[in-house]
C-alpha cells in the first residue's frame, strides 16, 4: 500500500515539475503581484476551505518552508487545488495569495495533472493541477504564507498550503 501511495506521489511531483518547464524566453512574464484580488475573485465572499498543495517553486521540489528567496527575483509555482475531493468539484479558477497582512494576489493558470485524481482518490480530480509561471516576487521583505484561493460558485475558498516563502 505504501509502494503504490509513493509510486502516485512521485507521478504528482514529475507532473507539477514539467508543468513548469520555462519556455523559450525564461524571462519573467508581465504580471505583477497586485494588493488586490483578480477581478473575477473581487468583491466575493472568502471562507477559508478546499484541498490543496504547492509542490514545486522554481523548478524544484518545494520542501523547505520556510523558503528564502530574494525580493525581486523571478518565482514559478506548481501544485494543485480542488473545492471538494470526496465530490470531484475543482473549481472554476485558481490565484495564489502570499501573507495575510499586507496580502498580495496573482492569478494562477489552470491545467490537467495527469495522476492527481488517481492520489486523491477521485478521477474527475485531474483537472486541479495550477501553476504560476514566471513573476517576480515583488513584494514586501518577510515572511508571507502561502493560500491558493480557488473560485466556487459565487465564493472564494482560500486554502492553506502550509507553506512560507521568506522573501529577504
Amino acid at each position: 500500500m505504501r509502494r503504490v501511495f509513493f509510486h502516485k506521489l512521485v507521478c504528482i511531483v514529475i507532473c507539477a515539475l514539467a508543468a513548469l518547464v520555462p519556455g523559450s524566453s525564461g524571462a519573467a512574464d508581465s504580471r505583477q503581484f497586485s494588493r488586490s484580488m483578480p477581478p473575477s475573485f473581487a468583491g466575493l465572499p472568502v471562507k477559508d476551505g478546499g484541498r490543496c498543495e504547492i509542490d514545486a517553486l522554481n523548478f524544484a521540489l518545494f520542501e523547505n518552508s520556510p523558503m528564502p528567496l530574494r525580493r525581486g527575483a523571478s518565482l514559478a509555482l506548481a501544485g494543485w487545488a480542488v473545492v471538494d475531493v470526496r465530490a470531484g468539484t475543482i473549481g472554476a479558477a485558481r490565484a495564489v495569495q502570499v501573507g495575510t497582512d499586507p496580502a498580495f494576489f496573482v492569478s494562477g493558470e489552470s491545467y490537467v495533472r495527469n495522476g492527481l485524481g488517481a492520489a486523491l482518490g477521485n478521477p474527475a480530480l485531474d483537472r486541479g493541477g495550477f501553476k504560476v509561471e514566471r513573476i517576480a516576487l515583488n513584494i514586501a521583505p518577510g515572511s508571507h504564507r502561502l493560500f491558493i484561493l480557488i473560485l466556487s460558485g459565487k465564493e472564494v475558498l482560500r486554502c492553506d498550503t502550509r507553506r512560507v516563502l521568506r522573501v529577504e
